[in-house]
């Protein structure tokens, strides 16, 4: 507001002096010799496009700020949907040709296969016996717990 005592400056994060690109300042053209602060909510601060505190938002909508300085369409719903849903569906594939291959008791003496699947054998023999399972969990709990 213009009666506060704290004056923020534009931050420059995602580029070389973005924030001067961002903040146009608030003065009215060369008629005006001084700088007036305008209200909080007010976006006559922001430079064209720019909108927020600290201009840090786009004014157009469906927009996200990119490296500070400029403004670039959201990608569409649908196609976001799809890419998620491609894959959720390709690792469904894998785990599932994965436990397949797994379950093939000849293959382990095959040449190719076979020396990754005695590895897979070992590898879970390992995880169990030295009770890994509860040691995973209490370490996601704590990168849960700590970002």
């Amino acid at each position: 507001s213009p009666s506060s005592a704290v004056l923020t400056a534009c931050r420059d994060f995602g580029g070389d002096r973005a924030g001067e690109a961002r903040c146009a300042g608030n003065e009215r053209g060369a008629k005006q010799a001084s700088r007036r602060l305008e209200e909080a909510g007010s976006d006559e601060y922001c430079a064209p496009g720019f909108t927020g505190p600290e201009c840090q938002l786009c004014a157009a909508e469906n927009h996200y700020l990119v490296d500070g300085d400029e403004c670039e369409e959201c990608a569409a719903r649908g196609a976001a949907a799809g890419c998620i849903v491609g894959i959720v569906l390709g690792l469904c594939v894998a785990c599932g040709l994965a436990v397949w291959a797994y379950s093939m008791t000849a293959w382990r003496k095959k040449t190719f296969i076979g020396p990754l699947l005695r590895f897979a054998d070992r590898s879970v023999k390992y995880y169990v016996g030295g009770g890994m399972t509860a040691k995973v969990k209490i370490l996601f709990g704590f990168y849960q717990i700590s970002t």
